[in-house]
């Protein structure tokens, strides 16, 4: 006899500077036999029913395009979408949930995510570009939401490939937590269908490792109900596996630089490992005043994230929505916030190239 059963419906729209919508209806069904040990798995791709949600899309896009500096437009990308969760026994629906919502993002800088009902509250920070030596190398170093989730998200999966997580230092000011939730609608799991195993799980605070290990023990079915992408391919490709999402707090609270070079967000070169990394960073120079400068080309970065996130001096924000970008996983969503480190642009930049 078939047990309870999850459904999760995920349709969505993306719209980016003059290239074609891109969408996506995503329906996946998940039950257990209540006399086997046996998990059924059902997963379809119905034609999309994108008419109600395709036409905010390349409104959020237009709005936004309007005000960018034109250089700056092809790296916008915004998207609507809805995803439908149920709860179903014996044939009954004993909880659903419906969230519709709206997102934009920037070269991998989360503007915001919001519901789609209602006008829309997202905003760009840049007025201009960056010229050419442009950067004060005396300015201070922020990282941004989705470079702090980015390289705390490589560290984490770097620990796991030598000696494990009892081998280095924790970054004192930060306090690191695997979660189900998201403030993106479709890698939460929302609380009417987690588990007993689906609880916050503390893996970092005060300098110390409260993980357990390098690896826990995440259930694959949250995997498959927030990235449903997962059921096309081998969940062991996949090297956050062994973790859902990161939620990101900083101790301490700093003051917002007058000026400041702010890396907007990064993404590794290579795959998991340790000691000094190369990453590719876009950066702008951000004004209390008078707007932001985006950078052009991306910067090639090289760091130790752990000790690059051991020079953090507190944070400039609280946990705001960030993403960090996986060409091979895709994209993962948490919380950060904007931090400070204790380093100029100088001693970071040393010999980065474009």
């Amino acid at each position: 006899m078939r047990g309870p059963e999850i459904h999760r419906e995920t349709s969505l729209v993306r719209s980016l500077a003059d290239s074609p919508l891109w969408t996506t209806d995503l329906h996946l069904s998940i039950s257990k036999s209540s006399e086997e040990d046996l998990t059924e798995i059902r997963f379809h791709a119905p034609l999309g029913r994108f008419s109600h949600i395709r036409e905010p899309a390349r409104q959020q896009e237009r709005e936004l395009a309007e005000r960018l500096p034109p250089a700056l437009i092809q790296g916008l990308t915004c998207e609507t979408g809805i995803v439908r969760t149920a709860l179903r026994n014996l044939g009954k629906i004993e909880w659903s949930n419906r969230c519709c919502y709206r997102a934009a993002v920037w070269r991998g800088m989360v503007l915001g995510i919001e519901n789609l009902r209602g006008p829309s509250s997202i905003d760009v920070p840049w007025r201009g570009t960056l010229e050419s030596g442009g950067i004060d190398l005396h300015l201070p170093v922020i990282l941004g939401p989705s470079a702090t989730l980015a390289v705390v998200s490589y560290g984490l999966e770097a620990l796991g490939i030598q000696d494990g997580p009892e081998s280095f230092v924790a970054p004192p000011a930060l306090t690191i937590v695997d979660t189900a939730r998201s403030p993106y609608p479709p890698q939460r799991l929302p609380q009417g269908v987690r588990g007993d195993n689906q609880e916050d799980q503390v893996l970092i605070v005060g300098g110390r490792w409260r993980g357990g290990g390098s690896h826990g023990t995440a259930d694959p079915v949250f995997f498959l109900l927030t990235r449903p992408e997962f059921a096309l391919r081998p969940l062991a490709v996949s090297a956050h596996f062994s973790r859902r999402n990161l939620a990101i707090r900083a101790a301490g609270f700093c003051s917002f630089p007058a000026l400041a070079l702010v890396i907007d967000s990064c993404r590794p070169r290579v795959g998991p490992r340790r000691g000094e990394t190369p990453f590719d960073a876009e950066i702008s120079l951000a004004s209390t005043t008078g707007g932001w400068l985006a950078g052009g080309s991306p910067l090639r970065l090289q760091f130790d994230p752990w000790l690059l996130l051991a020079r953090i001096r507190g944070g400039l924000s609280r946990p705001r929505p960030a993403v960090d970008r996986n060409p091979i996983e895709g994209d993962s969503y948490g919380w950060a916030p904007f931090v400070l480190l204790d380093l100029t642009a100088s001693q970071l930049l040393g010999g980065a190239t474009t």
